[in-house]
């Protein structure tokens, strides 16, 4: 990232943690750019989320019929297939050099504090 070592107190990652190549990498560089005791927030989806609960919340998006039923195969053919467990997300996140981890879910995603 082009920021220089410890410039924000906060950082969030929204939807977006699935899509990276070099999910270390980014991990790394979150850590980079956090001040000392800065936190990150990861929020994403759940590669074991049921279908049934990834049915659930696109229903309660408010979209039309036919967006419902295009979100829903998006979901199920693409971004639930790029997504991590939970064990893999310990994984990555054991090779980064935060101070302290903290994994919730839910039965869509993962919100994953970290704090240099």
């Amino acid at each position: 990232m082009p920021f220089v070592d410890s410039s924000f107190d906060f950082l969030l990652c929204r939807a977006a943690f699935k899509n990276f190549g070099q999910p270390v990498r980014a991990l790394k560089e979150m850590c980079r750019v956090l001040k000392p005791g800065g936190r990150g927030l990861i929020i994403d989806l759940r590669r074991d989320a049921s279908p049934e609960s990834m049915n659930r919340a696109v229903d309660r998006m408010g979209l039309s019929a036919v967006d419902r039923v295009v979100t829903k195969l998006i979901f199920k053919l693409s971004l639930v297939k790029a997504a991590y467990t939970k064990q893999q997300f310990q994984q990555v996140l054991a090779q980064a050099s935060f101070r302290a981890v903290d994994i919730q879910q839910d039965d869509m995603g993962f919100e994953i504090l970290m704090t240099k």
